[in-house]
C-alpha cells in the first residue's frame, strides 16, 4: 500500500494580515529568527513500507515565515513567564508582584541543643517565690528524688519531649558551664552544616537576664552564676537558628537579635538568600516573671510548645471547674490513644488542635509570613503552632509571649471556642464511659463569646452556660481507659458544613475565602 504526497502543504506568500491555523501535528517550534530571503522546498512525505498504514512517517514543514506567523505554543508566553501583576488593594492601589505557586526550597531544622540550667533544689536570688509554687520540669516534681536522679530524669524527658515534637537530632546539657554551651553550639552546627538549628534555653534556676544581653551559666566548680552573652550564642550557633527562651524577662533579649541583623555578622556563615536568620521565641516580657502557681509547672512555656495537647486538656479543667467538676487531673493524664493516630480520642484532639491552629494563624498572618513560618520546615511550623496556643495561655495569665518576627495577637480568636467545644465534649463523654453513668445530658455551651481565662486558680468559664449542668459527682470505675472507644468527632463535618453554607450564599466577587478552608483542605487531602 502506497501512500502519495497529497498531504504536503506547499509554500505560500504570507501578508501581515492573513491567519494561518495549522494542524497541530505539523507545527513545529523553531527558534524565532530573521525570516528567510526565500521559502525551502516543500517537504516530501516519506512512504511507509507495505502493509503499513497511519500517516507519514514527516510530516509536511512551513517555512519560516509562516510558523513565525503562527500563534505562539500554550503557557510559553511572558506572562506566564514573569511573575504575575495584581493590583493590591492593601497598598492603596499600587502594582505588585505576588509570589509564585511554588514555594521556596524547604528549609531544614537538623539538629536542636537544650540547655537547662535549673539548679535544682536552689532557687535564684533575684526572686522570690511563694510556697506553694510551680515545680513540675517536663512533668515531673524533682523534689521528690536525689538532685542526681532529678537532673538525670528532666533530661530523658525533655529528649522525649522534642522527639516527638519533630524528628531531628537533640543534644542537652544539664547545668552547664560556658565552655560546654560553646562545645555543644559549634559540634550543633557542624552536624547541621547549612541546615536550621534550634537552641532551647531553660533558665528557671538561675537570675533572669541582665539589661546587656547576657544570660546565666554556671562555672565549674558549681558555685557562681557566669554571664553568657547572647551575641556570643548568635555567634556560636550561626545562620539560620531558631532560639527558645524560657526564663524571666525573657523580652530583654529580644532587642540585642535586632541589633544583630543590622549590624555585620561576626565571622560566621553568610546567610542563605531567601532564609530567615534568627527566629526567636521568649516565654515573657522585659519585665514579666513567670507563672509560679502550683496548678501550673514550672516550664509552662516549655510544656505549651512541646506537649500543648496536654497543657490545654489541664488548663480547660482548672478554668472551667463547673462543667468539669469530677474530672481530675490524673484523669485527664490517663486518656487513650496515641498521638499519631487519628482514631484514638487523644490523636483526634491533636489533628483538631493542628488544624485550628493552622487555621488561626492562615485567617490572621499575612500570606507570605505563614508559607515562611507554617509551610517551609515541619520543626518550625510545629512550634509556630504551639506559640499560638502558649500565647492564649500566657494572655489568660496576665503575660506577654514575644516572638520575633513580630505576629498579631490571636489569642481572641473566634475558632479558639471551637477548641474548647472539642475539648469539653471529648473529656465529657470520656467521663460519662467510665463512670457507667448513661449519656443523658451534656453542657450546653451558649454560642457566645469566650469568657476570660484566669491564672489565678479561681472559677471560670470557657463558655458562658444556660444552665449550670456538670457531670455528677460518681465514683470512678476501676475499668481500663485503654478499653474505652468513642464515637467520631462532628468537629471536621461540622466545618464541611459552615464551608458550604459560604459556597451557597457567602460567594461575591469582593469575598473573603472561608475561615474553614484550611480545615476543608485537611479533611479532603489526608487518608
Amino acid at each position: 500500500m502506497e501512500f502519495n504526497s497529497a498531504e504536503s502543504v506547499a509554500p505560500t506568500s504570507v501578508s501581515s494580515g492573513d491567519t494561518i491555523t495549522p494542524r497541530a501535528q505539523d507545527v513545529r517550534r523553531r527558534p524565532s529568527k530573521s525570516p528567510l530571503a526565500a521559502s525551502p522546498a516543500p517537504a516530501q512525505s516519506t512512504p511507509r513500507a507495505s502493509g503499513v498504514s497511519g500517516p507519514p512517517t514527516q510530516p509536511a514543514h512551513f517555512s519560516e515565515p509562516q510558523v513565525s506567523a503562527f500563534p505562539k505554543a500554550f503557557l510559553c508566553s511572558p506572562r506566564h513567564e514573569s511573575p504575575v501583576m495584581r493590583m493590591n488593594a492593601d497598598t492603596s492601589g499600587r502594582e505588585e508582584a505576588t509570589a509564585g505557586w511554588r514555594l521556596r526550597p524547604r528549609m531544614r531544622t537538623a539538629c536542636g541543643g537544650i540547655i537547662m540550667c535549673l539548679n535544682v533544689g536552689t532557687d535564684p536570688p533575684d526572686v522570690v517565690k511563694p510556697q506553694p509554687c510551680a515545680k513540675q520540669e517536663c512533668w515531673f516534681d524533682p523534689t521528690r528524688v536525689t538532685r542526681k536522679k532529678a537532673k538525670e530524669e528532666i533530661g530523658r524527658r525533655v529528649l522525649e519531649q522534642f522527639e516527638k515534637l519533630a524528628r531531628a537530632r537533640y543534644k542537652h546539657e544539664m547545668d552547664p558551664t560556658v565552655d560546654q554551651v560553646h562545645h555543644l553550639c559549634l559540634s550543633l552546627r557542624k552536624a547541621a552544616r547549612s541546615d536550621r538549628l534550634l537552641l532551647h534555653y531553660n533558665g528557671h534556676g538561675v537570675p533572669k537576664p541582665t539589661e546587656n544581653g547576657e544570660v546565666w551559666v554556671f562555672n565549674k566548680s558549681f558555685t557562681q552564676y557566669m554571664p553568657l552573652a547572647v551575641e556570643d550564642l548568635m555567634h556560636w550557633v550561626g545562620r539560620p537558628a531558631i532560639f527558645v527562651f524560657d526564663c524571666n524577662a525573657a523580652g530583654a533579649l529580644m532587642p540585642f537579635f535586632d541589633m544583630a541583623e543590622q549590624t555585620a555578622d561576626r565571622g560566621n556563615a553568610k546567610p542563605q538568600a531567601g532564609t530567615d536568620d534568627f527566629i526567636v521565641l521568649a516565654a515573657c516580657g522585659a519585665k514579666e516573671l513567670l507563672p509560679m502557681s502550683p496548678i501550673h509547672p514550672a516550664d509552662l512555656f516549655t510544656a505549651c510548645l512541646t506537649t500543648p495537647i496536654q497543657v490545654a486538656l489541664r488548663r480547660f479543667v482548672q478554668t472551667n471547674q463547673m462543667s468539669m467538676a469530677g474530672v481530675t487531673e490524673d484523669f485527664v493524664d490517663q486518656i487513650p490513644g496515641r498521638l499519631n493516630d487519628r482514631k484514638t480520642p487523644l490523636g483526634e484532639l491533636n489533628w483538631i488542635f493542628t488544624a485550628i491552629t493552622d487555621t488561626v494563624a492562615w485567617n490572621t498572618l499575612p500570606r507570605p509570613l505563614f508559607q515562611r513560618l507554617f509551610r517551609q520546615d515541619l520543626l518550625l511550623a510545629a512550634l509556630f503552632r504551639n506559640f499560638l496556643f502558649a500565647n492564649r495561655v500566657f494572655k489568660g495569665l496576665g503575660l506577654t509571649p514575644e516572638v520575633r518576627p513580630h505576629l498579631p495577637d490571636t489569642s481572641e480568636h473566634p475558632l479558639w471556642a471551637s477548641w474548647d467545644s472539642a475539648v469539653e465534649n471529648c473529656l465529657f463523654q470520656l467521663f460519662q464511659r467510665r463512670s457507667g453513668i448513661a449519656a443523658s445530658f451534656s453542657p450546653m455551651p451558649l454560642a457566645g463569646r469566650p469568657a476570660d481565662i484566669r491564672g489565678n486558680g479561681q472559677p471560670g468559664n470557657a463558655f458562658e452556660y444556660s444552665s449550670p449542668r456538670s457531670f455528677p459527682e460518681a465514683p470512678m470505675q476501676p475499668n481500663a481507659m485503654s478499653d474505652i472507644r468513642l464515637p467520631p468527632s462532628t468537629f471536621f463535618a461540622e466545618q464541611l458544613t459552615a464551608c458550604e453554607v459560604w459556597l451557597k450564599f457567602g460567594r461575591s466577587p469582593r469575598a473573603r475565602p472561608p475561615e474553614q478552608l484550611p480545615m476543608v483542605l485537611q479533611v479532603r487531602v489526608s487518608p
